[in-house]
């Protein structure tokens, strides 16, 4: 499997490889300081120093918070980056809200599957029809998230 992506809260390099969400991860990763740090958290994924994915958490509303966006290049799925990133996300919500919950399109079967393979429970559909899953967060004093 390699090694585990690392994660970073600063403005890597755009990846050297050429697709469509380079420059989108590039964006995201720079756009970190323009949101309250404080609600909305963004992480990056790393390989040899090139973003490889992201992850962005809105803040908390009703102990709820939004994974609102997760991408991970196409070259580095299945090695551990999405998982990695998605404990990201849990450890930002931590103390700050009891569900992280995504929504998905419909179309996006790769993503149900690996939501449901993580532990995301398949909650009604939203009004618009998406998918919506969720998680919920353990409070930091156990030690652990499920």
């Amino acid at each position: 499997m390699g090694n585990p992506p690392a994660l970073h809260h600063s403005r890597p390099r755009v990846p050297a490889f050429p697709n469509q969400e380079s420059p989108m991860i590039a964006d995201f990763a720079s756009w970190r300081s323009s949101v309250g740090a404080d609600k909305h958290q963004i992480r990056v994924a790393l390989r040899d120093g090139d973003i490889v994915g992201w992850v962005f958490v809105r803040g908390s509303r009703n102990q709820k918070a939004e994974l609102a966006h997760l991408c991970v290049e196409p070259s580095s799925r299945r090695i551990g980056v999405g998982s990695a990133l998605l404990e990201a996300a849990l450890s930002i919500c931590e103390g700050r809200a009891s569900t992280l919950v995504a929504g998905t399109e419909e179309y996006w079967t790769s993503a149900h599957q690996f939501l449901e393979k993580v532990g995301y429970q398949l909650s009604p559909k939203a009004a618009d029809g998406r998918r919506v899953y969720s998680k919920t967060i353990i409070a930091p004093s156990a030690g652990h998230t499920q």
